[in-house]
């Protein structure tokens, strides 16, 4: 823990040491040279509040950010807590707080993922007019035909959650594939699905279905949505070239890059943190 996060002081007075308006506190790794969370979160103050001066810091795990929010006092004016949702407003776990924001979704994959935005990725990639149709309604069937199966999951990882019992897909998700193989379409399996049901459903309480949210978009695991896209990126992409290859990282940097560019106004999302930040700025 660095000198100024031992006492509330010293977190207070840091925006001031180091010439900002804002220090702000996130999850993710200080030895990447640019982290994936700082990316996220400084496009989305860049899109909302390009006025403000801020320094970012990832500081770990979410238990590692929540460490330094203990020695903070409370709403501090010049000092924000950016933090993944995972299933914290689910569970009652959520804190209401002007120092604290969460994702929209389960996390930062989710606040970024669209489908027009894998369509976006292989176009920039292969810029080839009269195929884009084609892939854009392949990626359109494929979310059709796998929604159902995906809001059951959401469903009860949330659920599990509630319980502390392992969820679906925040557990191993590789699992879930028919063929787990690089370039095949990520189907999922559904007796693999049906059998982690039948494992969950036992050990659930009459009120295990409160507050549970079906928007899959929003609530399965950020991870395997993320790889879910990877997938489609690589298995279309591999039609038009047998040899195409992209680190996750890598495409996971480019939909950040594009994300709010390709967002329209009334989105959720967009609606979400433009009005938090409009409240805790006001």
């Amino acid at each position: 823990m660095n000198i100024f996060e031992r006492s509330p002081d010293g977190i207070s007075n840091r925006a001031l040491f180091l010439g900002v308006d804002i220090v702000a506190y996130h999850e993710g790794s200080s030895m990447e040279d640019i982290s994936l969370d700082t990316l996220f979160w400084s496009n989305i103050f860049e899109y909302f509040r390009p006025d403000l001066k801020i320094k970012f810091f990832p500081s770990g795990a979410k238990s590692d950010v929540l460490e330094i929010l203990t020695h903070s006092k409370i709403d501090n004016k010049n000092t924000l807590f950016l933090l993944d949702r995972d299933y914290d407003d689910i569970c009652g776990d959520y804190m209401d707080r002007n120092d604290v924001i969460y994702t929209y979704g389960y996390s930062l994959e989710n606040d970024i993922f669209s489908k027009r935005i894998i369509d976006y990725f292989i176009y920039s990639q292969f810029p080839v007019a009269d195929r884009r149709q084609q892939w854009n309604q392949i990626i359109q069937n494929y979310f059709d035909e796998t929604d159902e199966i995906l809001r059951s999951i959401a469903k009860f990882d949330q659920m599990s959650k509630k319980i502390n019992a392992r969820g679906i897909a925040t557990d191993s998700f590789q699992r879930l594939y028919i063929d787990g193989r690089l370039g095949r379409e990520p189907k999922i399996n559904r007796a693999t699905v049906e059998t982690e049901q039948s494992r969950i459903s036992p050990n659930l309480q009459e009120n295990s279905h409160a507050n549970v949210d079906e928007n899959w978009e929003r609530r399965v695991n950020g991870h395997f949505l993320m790889d879910i896209c990877y997938r489609m990126v690589v298995f279309l992409a591999r039609k038009l070239d047998s040899r195409f290859s992209v680190e996750k990282k890598f495409l996971i940097r480019a939909f950040l890059s594009a994300n709010f560019n390709n967002v329209h106004q009334t989105d959720e999302r967009v609606q979400y943190f433009d009005l938090k930040l409009r409240y805790i700025f006001k």
